[in-house]
């Protein structure tokens, strides 16, 4: 990484002008990965994302994440990981494009979602209660993901755990967190006949408390939000991600990717 003055001089550097060092971001590139972060998107927009990405980045398959920190092998240059995070039904429509692109994609399910009606409520919501029992929004229609699709898509889908509830680990006692995390791995793990060996927090909600209690429920790696890219040999349980949000353009995409790097090189570890 750069020395430390080099940082300094880089906070000079205009947001919008940074996308025209493309040397420096090179560079960062080579030591850090990249993980983005979808709930649902149109497939014919999916397919512009995935265009993109695929001639700047090695998108590898998550499950490849674990092994390259046990082995101590670096990641190879550009790498970028694809995540999706609920378990959306129209997360099924883009199918073919997994296929015919060949694109690893890692879907983070909230296991109590599957198959109904249900979206997650706004994290305002948490704010003054803990019922866990109230805390959806409903539409009209079956809008999740249901078992036979997972099934279907556990092919070539990657399916991980986002909780049992998805309510912020933050707002809960160790002893729930420890049923979200123990139980949605069983069920996923069931349905799909995958191992479960990520977890996604909800809401991007986390500290180093729950990063440790990830891990000693059998995680080998955790993500959150953050907005920054990672480096190599960081927590794996406190993993930062790049929201993209459903109507993202390529260009706003392409936006995102630079205020990530921006932001991570005037943010050192």
């Amino acid at each position: 990484m750069a020395n430390k003055g080099y940082v300094v001089n880089l906070k000079k550097i205009p947001l919008n002008l940074w996308k025209n060092f493309s040397s420096i971001r090179e560079r960062i590139r080579k030591k850090w990965f990249t993980i983005i972060l979808y709930h649902r998107i149109k497939p014919e927009l999916f397919e512009e994302h995935i265009e993109y990405l695929l001639r700047y980045y090695k998108i590898l398959e998550l499950e490849n994440l674990p092994k390259y920190y046990e082995s101590n092998i670096h990641l190879p240059d550009n790498s970028l990981f694809i995540t999706f995070d609920d378990g959306w039904l129209s997360n099924y429509d883009l199918l073919p494009i997994f296929e015919e692109k060949k694109v690893p994609v890692t879907i983070f399910l909230t296991t109590s979602l599957i198959g109904t009606n249900k979206r997650p409520s706004p994290i305002s919501k948490y704010q003054n209660s803990l019922d866990m029992g109230n805390t959806y929004e409903t539409e009209l229609e079956r809008i999740m993901l249901n078992y036979e699709e997972i099934k279907e898509m556990s092919k070539i889908v990657n399916f991980q755990s986002h909780g049992v509830h998805h309510i912020p680990a933050t707002h809960v006692s160790p002893d729930q967190f420890r049923l979200e995390l123990l139980e949605s791995k069983k069920i996923i793990e069931d349905i799909s006949g995958n191992p479960v060996y990520a977890f996604a927090y909800p809401y991007n909600r986390a500290s180093e408390n729950e990063a440790k209690l990830v891990e000693s429920c059998g995680y080998l790696l955790a993500r959150t939000g953050g907005r920054m890219l990672n480096k190599f040999g960081e927590n794996y349980f406190l993993i930062n991600s790049i929201g993209i949000e459903n109507n993202c353009s390529v260009k706003e995409l392409q936006n995102k990717i630079f205020k990530a790097e921006f932001k991570t090189i005037l943010n050192p570890k």
